[in-house]
C-alpha cells in the first residue's frame, strides 16, 4: 500500500474512533425531589440508588437528589427511607437529563 494510502486510511480510523469516544461521553444527569404522595409534603432521609452503576445518594435538606456524569443507557432507581420499608423501582432509560419526582 502506498505510504500516502496508509496515511488517509490511519486519519481516517482515527477520526472516527474520536467520534465513537465522544459520542460516549457521561455528562447527563437524573434530578428530582421527593413528596408524600397524599399531601405532597416533602419526606427527607430518603436514599436513591442506581442498582447498575452502585451508587447512592440521600435527599438533601430540601429533599433534592442528583446523580451526576451519567453516560446513555438504561438504569434501575430504588428509592427507599432509611428503615427500609417502603421501595418506589423506577427504569429510566437516559438520553438527556432527566428530572423525576418520586412520590
Amino acid at each position: 500500500m502506498h505510504f500516502v494510502s496508509k496515511r488517509i486510511l490511519f486519519l481516517f480510523l482515527f477520526f472516527f474512533s474520536n467520534l465513537s469516544v465522544q459520542a460516549q461521553q457521561c455528562v447527563y444527569t437524573i434530578s428530582g425531589i421527593v413528596s408524600d404522595i397524599h399531601n405532597d409534603s416533602p419526606i427527607s432521609a430518603i436514599e436513591i440508588f442506581i442498582i447498575e452503576l452502585n451508587k447512592k445518594v440521600e435527599t438533601d435538606s430540601l429533599v433534592r437528589f442528583q446523580f451526576l456524569s451519567l453516560c446513555t443507557g438504561k438504569y434501575t432507581i430504588v428509592c427507599t427511607n432509611r428503615d427500609g420499608y417502603k421501595h418506589i423501582i423506577k427504569i429510566f432509560d437516559v438520553q438527556d437529563n432527566v428530572v423525576y419526582n418520586f412520590k
